[in-house]
Order: C-alpha cells, then sequence, then structure tokens
C-alpha cells in the first residue's frame, strides 16, 4: 500500500525521469481514450463514405500547418532556453512569424485543395475544404504552442490545452447530434470550433502571467528566424513522412475507401501514446549525461518499449477485426486488413523513435535526418507503386516500408557509427526493480 501511494505520488509530482515519462504517459492515454470515443462517434453518425470526406476536409489545415512550421518550434524553443531574460519578445515573434506563415498556408491550400481532392469527392466537400483552411493560421500557432509551452516552464498548461481540445470536440459533436444532421462539414466545424476556443483560452491564460512583448520584438526576427531556416529541411521531410500516406490517398482513392483507411490508422495509432511520451520525455532525460550512461539509458527504454508494443501488435492482431466489426459496426469490417499492417508499422515507429533519440542526446542529428530521408523516399516509391493498383493497402504497406527501413538504417548506424552495441532484448539483473523504485522514490 505504501508502495502504491508512493507511486501515485510520484505520477502526480513529476518526481525524476521514470515518473515524468509516465506523468506524460497518463496525460496521453486520456487524449488517446477521447479521441478514440470521437472516432467512433463520428464513424457511427457518418458511415464510411462520410467519415472519408471528413478526414479529407480536416486533413489539410493540420498537414499545412505542420509543413509551413518545419522548423520554427525548434527555433523558439532554442532561444527561449538560450536566452531566458528576453522570453517575452522572443515569444512574441514566434507568434507573429507563425501567424504570417499560417497565413501563407491559407493561400496554398485555397488554390490547392481542388487538385489534390479530384478523386471522387462531393463538390460541396470539395469546396468546404477550401474555406475551411482558413483555420490553418489557428493550428499553426495552436501547434507552435504545444510545442514550446514546456520551454517556458508551462508543462502543466501544454498538458491542459492538449486535452481541452479533443475533449471540446466531442462535447461540440454531442451537442450537434442533438440539435442538427451531422455531416462531414458540421463535424469538421465543431473540430474548428474547438481548436479556435481552446487555443483563445490558452493565450488569455498567458497573458495573465507571462504575456508575450511585440515591442522590440524584430531584432528577434533575424535569429529565430535564421534558426528556423536552417533546421527546416529536416522538419519539412518529418512532417511529410508522417501525413505522406493521407497525401497520397486523399488524392487517389474513393472517400468509402478512406473513411475504412481513417478508422485503420487511428485505432493503430494507439502505439501513439508510447511515441509521443518517448518524444517529450527521452531525450531531456538522456542528455547531457556520459556516453555510457546515455546508451545504458537508451537500451533500458528500447528494451521496455519493445515489450509494451509488442503485447499491444498481438492484442491487435488477435483482436482487431472482431474490435472493429463490434465497435463501428459490419460496414467498416474491411478496415482490419490495413488495421493488421499499420499496428505493426506503428510497433515499428515506436522502436524507430528511442533509436533516434540516442543519437540527438549524442550530438548526431544528421544521421536521423538521412535516415528519414531514406525512408521518405523508400515509402513513397513504394505508395506510388503500390496504392493505383491496390488502393488504401497500397498506401498502409508503402508506409510499413519507409517505417521499417528508417528503424533498420537507425540501428545499423548504432553499430557502423556510433560503434556501439546494439541493444539487447532480455533485461539486465535488478534493471525492473530498479525501474519501480525510481517510480516510487519522492
Amino acid at each position: 500500500m505504501t508502495a502504491l501511494a508512493g507511486f501515485a505520488a510520484a505520477l502526480l509530482r513529476g518526481q525524476g525521469a521514470h515518473a515524468r515519462f509516465l506523468q506524460t504517459m497518463s496525460v496521453q492515454v486520456l487524449m488517446m481514450a477521447v479521441n478514440i470515443g470521437t472516432g467512433l462517434f463520428i464513424a457511427r453518425l457518418l458511415g464510411p463514405e462520410g467519415r472519408g470526406s471528413l478526414a479529407a476536409i480536416v486533413f489539410w489545415p493540420q498537414f499545412i500547418a505542420s509543413l509551413v512550421l518545419a522548423g520554427l518550434p525548434y527555433a523558439l524553443i532554442y532561444h527561449l532556453r538560450g536566452v531566458p531574460e528576453a522570453r517575452r519578445p522572443i515569444f512574441g515573434a514566434g507568434l507573429v512569424i507563425s501567424t504570417a506563415l499560417g497565413v501563407l498556408g491559407v493561400v496554398a491550400g485555397y488554390f490547392g485543395i481542388p487538385y489534390a481532392m479530384s478523386q471522387g469527392f462531393p463538390p460541396d466537400v470539395v469546396e468546404y475544404a477550401r474555406v475551411g483552411v482558413v483555420i490553418t493560421v489557428a493550428s499553426t500557432v495552436a501547434m507552435l504552442l504545444k510545442a514550446s509551452l514546456g520551454a517556458l516552464d508551462r508543462q502543466g498548461l501544454a498538458n491542459r490545452f492538449g486535452l481541452a481540445d479533443p475533449v471540446l470536440y466531442l462535447l461540440l459533436l454531442l451537442v450537434a447530434a442533438v440539435t442538427v444532421p451531422v455531416t462531414p462539414q458540421v463535424a469538421a466545424t465543431c473540430l474548428y470550433v474547438a481548436t479556435a476556443l481552446t487555443l483563445g483560452a490558452v493565450l488569455v491564460t498567458l497573458r495573465g502571467d507571462m504575456p508575450p512583448r511585440f515591442a522590440g520584438i524584430g531584432r528577434w526576427f533575424g535569429p529565430v528566424g535564421g534558426y528556423a531556416l536552417r533546421a527546416a529541411p529536416a522538419g519539412m521531410l518529418s512532417n511529410l513522412s508522417y501525413h505522406l500516406d493521407r497525401l497520397v490517398l486523399v488524392a487517389m482513392i474513393t472517400p468509402h475507401e478512406l473513411g475504412l483507411y481513417a478508422v485503420a490508422f487511428s485505432l493503430s495509432r494507439l502505439m501513439e501514446v508510447v511515441k509521443s511520451t518517448i518524444a517529450s520525455v527521452g531525450m531531456a532525460a538522456m542528455a547531457g549525461r556520459p556516453e555510457a550512461e546515455v546508451k545504458a539509458l537508451h537500451d533500458r527504454v528500447f528494451r521496455f518499449v519493445l515489450y509494451a508494443v509488442t503485447v499491444i501488435v498481438i492484442g491487435g492482431l488477435l483482436f482487431g477485426g472482431l474490435a472493429i466489426t463490434l465497435v463501428y459496426g459490419q460496414d467498416f469490417g474491411p478496415a482490419n486488413a490495413f488495421f493488421r499492417v499499420l499496428v505493426v508499422e506503428a510497433a515499428l515507429s515506436c522502436l524507430g523513435q528511442v533509436a533516434s533519440q540516442l543519437f540527438f542526446s549524442l550530438g548526431r542529428p544528421g544521421q536521423v535526418s538521412l535516415a528519414q530521408g531514406i525512408s521518405f523516399v523508400a515509402s513513397l516509391a513504394t505508395m506510388l507503386a503500390l496504392v493505383p493498383a491496390m488502393g488504401a493497402m497500397g498506401g498502409a504497406i508503402g508506409l510499413f516500408v519507409g517505417t521499417a527501413v528508417r528503424l533498420g538504417v537507425l540501428l545499423g548506424a548504432i553499430r557502423l557509427t556510433l560503434r556501439l552495441p546494439l541493444p539487447g532484448l532480455l533485461p539486465l539483473p535488478g534493471e525492473i526493480r530498479m525501474f519501480w523504485r525510481s517510480l516510487v522514490r519522492v
């Protein structure tokens, strides 16, 4: 009982790297649960074709925002941490730059979306996607805030921000469902309103205790913008790779098949809980340590992530089809074929995220960029070859091939570039006990 109480206290207070890892994962689990519930509700309301139309509509603001931001989050975090006495004008400069980039994204999206959605989407859906792309401005600022709140020592606000957005979206959908007929356009509007309201609430909160300062921001446009430009190629490639399957599929398959893929992809992203937590906590725990300590911590995390994703994959392969049919209905049964490929891909992606943290922590980010570039080429080539004949399954296989190649390149580089041994698969003596003790230590 004492150990359990200590564990709970550590989880709430965030004492130690392992406890921060679990604290962040707990928030991610809540967000994932809300997103799954929302996805189920939408699928039941809209069916496969409507779900596919919604996926195509909301894809563009998210994709364009991530693309135009590219290296800006890294630039802002670097300068916020490096020059703490100038946080307010730096923060102001970041907000101005992100807003300007969002406006450019809106213009590009408005003229480009009709060409990208020419594969069987109804004209009213295409037109709404063009108009709705204006939310890209809010999405761009929101993404920048979520990435940089930690550097402002506001991790708690970042967690609340991340959770409030999907919760408000679900609540708005519930209200819409009992008041008006829910169409893809109505569901997209609920999402956009939720994004705008949560963003406004966060900005108001920040204004109360650490408002951005816009006076004197001109001197920071050069340093922040210059850093962002240097980091942009890697960031842009990473974001393109993350959205590549949906970018190709929106342009090449029907709304019905895209709806099936969207459900399968959403369920397979249960693994994102592990991946997002690694990204938030892993490098912070490893950075600044001697090489031997970094490698030991990396290997320990790699093993535990391997065990976790293996359990999830086995469960998904055994029960995924039954769960999809029971939960989403018979119309979504064919989504299981995509899900079986995507759940394995998601597991490999988590392991690749762990390996990437090793290179970042040892000051070798170029190796990660190289692996990402090779992965992108492999994934794109596979999708372009298979999607015309296999449809959404070609997209799933292409995503799997790219992720597998990335993990293989990173593991090979551990041996050939870093000249370090690969992580063992079995826990070291006392490792599990040490992990538990670090959790309950307060």
